[in-house]
């Protein structure tokens, strides 16, 4: 299946979840461990462990999720994306908006991505033993501030699939040339919207390289979505599903009581 529903008995409110590209959706597990008290259905993207569709479309995409959650009788959740993911909730805002109580928008969604650069072919890595596979992986994990490290090296091994005698990513290479393309070339930033939107930006990224380029950036989203709210996500980087857990957590926890307050 592209997505995994999660259901505590009890619990009221549900996160829809979509990850970066590239990435799973077990990248949303460390959040997932400590925010029990929401439902979750967290999604793939189009492509994840080679997966071939006809339509590797934004449109096709949204329109998945929604018949997702229409077969699972939820007719209104918090909607949640990194990276990519963020771009793609605005989208599924634009054709249902009626069941999306708030946006979390996590290091992205908030600039045209085709003001920043354009696309450029992805070619996917293929890594030759194990050796490398795991020696890359912990460089990348030793330089983050993940919480839970083994967690994270387990998350980025499980990105490879051994073929033959070599290592290759899981992504389908057609599905994330065309995702990217799409969102470079479609702004798909919202306007005038009516529900909250939290935007949770990594502070070791883009932010770090480019501040002031960042704030014009957030202004001039907030000037056309006033419901906006923004936190800088200190020693978080570009994945903080998995980055600096506990103060996203923390964020997260407070804003969507903030939005069930709103919606009353």
């Amino acid at each position: 299946f592209m997505y995994q529903f999660i259901e505590k008995e009890g619990n009221k409110q549900t996160i829809v979840a979509l990850p970066a590209l590239g990435e799973r959706k077990d990248i949303y597990e460390p959040l997932v461990q400590k925010m029990e008290q929401f439902n979750w259905v967290l999604f793939d993207l189009p492509g994840t462990n080679k997966q071939q569709l006809e339509d590797y479309s934004v449109t096709h995409y949204t329109q998945y999720i929604k018949n997702v959650l229409n077969q699972l009788e939820i007719e209104s959740a918090h909607f949640m994306g990194n990276s990519i993911g963020t771009w793609i909730i605005q989208a599924y805002y634009t054709q249902y908006s009626q069941d999306v109580l708030s946006l979390i928008m996590l290091d992205g969604g908030y600039f045209f991505l085709g003001d920043i650069n354009s696309h450029t072919h992805i070619d996917l890595p293929k890594i030759e033993d194990f050796d490398t596979l795991m020696h890359a992986v912990k460089n990348l994990v030793n330089n983050s501030p993940a919480a839970d490290k083994y967690l994270y090296e387990k998350y980025y091994l499980n990105n490879f699939v051994k073929e033959d005698n070599h290592y290759i990513h899981h992504s389908d290479e057609v599905a994330l040339n065309v995702l990217s393309l799409e969102v470079s070339t479609v702004d798909y930033r919202l306007t005038e919207t009516q529900i909250p939107i939290y935007l949770l930006i990594a502070s070791d990224g883009f932010y770090s390289d480019s501040p002031q380029q960042v704030d014009q950036y957030i202004k001039e989203f907030k000037e056309t979505n006033t419901n906006t709210e923004v936190y800088i996500v200190e020693k978080g980087q570009h994945f903080l599903p998995m980055t600096n857990t506990e103060d996203v957590v923390n964020i997260l926890l407070d804003v969507l009581n903030k939005s069930t307050e709103f919606h009353k």
